[in-house]
């Protein structure tokens, strides 16, 4: 999924933009293809995760393992978090780390293009 990549890669100022009109396109069904659903901002956290979030993003987003393998929680790529990038530097040393390992894991275990096997709401 190439918009996985560009949400990844923080500064794409249409990142998104992109991730949200392709899962609206791909629409919210549960599709036995998907691995691995990426969970980008509060509002996806808040519509997948229900009452199993936490109290806030920040928490909801350091606890990411307990949300595996079905989903991975992070923060909005946008260029205005960078202040909250900034005060919680464990997300860009572990987190995102950690987010491209299950990348790399679902590519290796398939051995294929990713291509709908990973999904970004």
């Amino acid at each position: 999924y190439r918009d996985l990549e560009d949400a990844i890669a923080f500064g794409k100022k249409t990142a998104g933009a992109e991730v949200r009109k392709k899962a609206a396109l791909q629409g919210l069904g549960e599709d036995p293809e998907i691995e691995l659903t990426v969970l980008i901002g509060r509002y996806a956290c808040a519509y997948y995760l229900k009452s199993r979030q936490k109290q806030n993003l920040t928490e909801t987003v350091r606890n990411y393992q307990e949300y595996l393998p079905e989903y991975f929680p992070i923060t909005h790529p946008s260029p205005l978090n960078q202040r909250w990038r900034k005060n919680h530097p464990w997300f860009l040393d572990e987190t995102i780390p950690a987010l491209k390992e299950q990348v790399a894991f679902i590519r290796q275990e398939n051995q294929k293009e990713t291509e709908g096997r990973i999904k970004c709401w």
